[in-house]
């Protein structure tokens, strides 16, 4: 497997990313665990995905298979969009501060602070309306 650095970021991943837009629709949960399995065998570590692929199932799948192994978790690198319509209100689909906060609580619950690293204010997970702010940008 050939492996490049992502950007200026200095990450390393796969020059194949495995694509997951079929997971939860044509492949099945199983069928989406084998085909992870197989790639991070031939040594793969990056995967795209997106909230709209089969309605957000791909993204669950997905985090359900890395919640089952930890040491392919800790090489995964994954790769989603949140810019599509996941609904059908004004605020269901863009850039926003909100769409993309929303779709991030959707997948994951929001990180717990420890008391020796408390979480900065500009976390994803946290936004105006968390910190008692009526305004949204």
């Amino acid at each position: 497997m050939d492996y490049r650095k992502l950007g200026p970021s200095g990450t390393v991943v796969t020059a194949y990313c495995l694509g997951t837009m079929t997971f939860g629709a044509e492949a099945d949960e199983a069928a989406s665990h084998k085909l992870l399995d197989d790639y991070f065998a031939w040594g793969g570590n990056f995967i795209d995905t997106a909230d709209v692929y089969s309605a957000g199932k791909s993204e669950e799948i997905i985090g359900r298979w890395l919640k089952a192994r930890p040491t392919e978790a800790r090489q995964a690198i994954v790769a989603t969009k949140g810019r599509f319509p996941m609904g059908n209100g004004p605020n269901d689909i863009g850039l926003s501060r909100r769409h993309l906060s929303q779709g991030a609580r959707r997948f994951a619950p929001p990180p717990r602070p420890r008391a020796d690293r408390p979480l900065p204010d500009a976390c994803l997970g946290r936004t105006d309306a968390d910190r008692g702010n009526a305004a949204l940008p």
